[in-house]
């Protein structure tokens, strides 16, 4: 049967988790003006909100400047493709769903856990820890929950999967296409031109 968790260091875990303190240090400073509400509100029960560092290759720079130390951890990750705070309400769900890309492992850091809170992955129940790391398949089925009175925080990060693992069950897909583009519609506040570079262009198809 083909994994969908992994314990496997990958190049950065331990670093990661080591950079818990500094990590924690920026989320809990960011002010709440700064954190956006993830637009597909069909995609969760409750609230979730977003502050992004890379999407889809895109570095958001204002942002990487305002954490720095994050930024820096970040940096060191092999493959990094996407990176940001994820914020999970009280009381807020997210149903059964399965990711996009197949090329792709996620990873969660923990850094606010509450009591309650948990994801199921494949129809296994696993439960995030502060100062760890948790490594998975988002195209696995997969839910999760928070069902305490505090916001559940992670860092989440997609890298791409080593060619060394099996390869993943799903094979990739036309949704694998997704690109900077697609999020750039999402979060548009997040790809202005800077002095670093513009934005990434956009699919026309895509434009409404």
């Amino acid at each position: 049967m083909t994994r969908v968790v992994f314990d496997e260091e990958f190049g950065f875990r331990a670093a990661l988790e080591d950079g818990f303190d500094a990590v924690h240090a920026e989320w809990s400073r960011l002010p709440a003006n700064e954190w956006k509400d993830w637009p597909q509100a069909s995609a969760y029960a409750g609230e979730w909100k977003v502050f992004g560092f890379r999407i889809a290759g895109h570095d958001v720079e204002r942002n990487r400047r305002r954490c720095p130390a994050t930024a820096a951890l970040l940096d060191t990750i092999p493959g990094l493709f996407t990176a940001g705070y994820s914020r999970l309400g009280p009381r807020t769900t997210l149903p059964p769903h399965r990711g996009e890309r197949a090329d792709m492992l996620r990873c969660h850091l923990g850094l606010q856990i509450p009591e309650d809170c948990a994801i199921v992955v494949d129809g296994e129940r696993y439960r995030w820890h502060e100062g760890e790391t948790f490594v998975f398949d988002d195209t696995a089925e997969h839910e999760a929950w928070n069902r305490s009175d505090r916001w559940k925080v992670v860092l989440l990060i997609d890298f791409a999967r080593p060619a060394s693992l099996p390869p993943p069950r799903r094979p990739p897909s036309a949704q694998d296409a997704r690109d900077a583009g697609f999020y750039a519609d999402l979060f548009p506040e997040w790809f202005v031109r800077e002095e670093a570079g513009g934005p990434p262009e956009r699919d026309p198809a895509r434009a409404e």
